[in-house]
């Protein structure tokens, strides 16, 4: 994972310091095609104690998946309580939210889809006391065939269930 941490590093950093980045509230509509990067602030290094940083993505067409990528060095702790990573999947109704929460050191990728709608992801990092981290996460979007979801059903299903 200090691998993956240092080329990144080397990528983000001319972009970060030219930008002058202040916060990581981010809130994008998604084209196909394109994508862009949610960072911890001060990415490579550490966050400062007490950071929150939020995400809202949407999908900018209906029937686009979006896919959100991560990789997070946060602190730990039983049940990511204190310190921890949420994204949430919006299936367009509340029974249909997925959370998962992420804490420690992981590598994980979540997708939503919503036939005949936009896609929604929103994620959020809370940290507590005096501990730092740091994330670095890639938010795309792709086509999702229509074909596909008439020929095969099952594909929401799995989708959904599966996730």
């Amino acid at each position: 994972m200090n691998i993956i941490f240092g080329i990144l590093s080397c990528l983000m950093l001319p972009i970060l310091m030219a930008s002058g980045k202040r916060s990581c509230d981010v809130e994008a509509e998604v084209e196909v095609g394109r994508g862009f990067a949610f960072e911890s602030l001060r990415f490579p290094k550490k966050y400062p104690p007490g950071t929150s940083c939020t995400l809202r993505a949407v999908t900018k067409l209906t029937n686009d998946t979006l896919r959100i990528r991560c990789i997070i060095d946060i602190p730990g702790d039983p049940g990511c309580r204190k310190n921890r990573f949420v994204v949430e999947r919006d299936y367009g109704d509340a029974a249909l939210l997925v959370t998962a929460a992420y804490c420690g050191k992981e590598e994980f990728t979540d997708t939503s889809f919503w036939p005949n709608h936009k896609a929604h992801i929103r994620a959020k990092l809370t940290t507590s006391g005096n501990k730092t981290g740091r994330f670095f996460c890639l938010i795309t979007a792709e086509s999702f065939p229509e074909a596909d979801i008439d020929n095969n059903p099952k594909i929401l299903e799995n989708n959904i269930l599966m996730k």
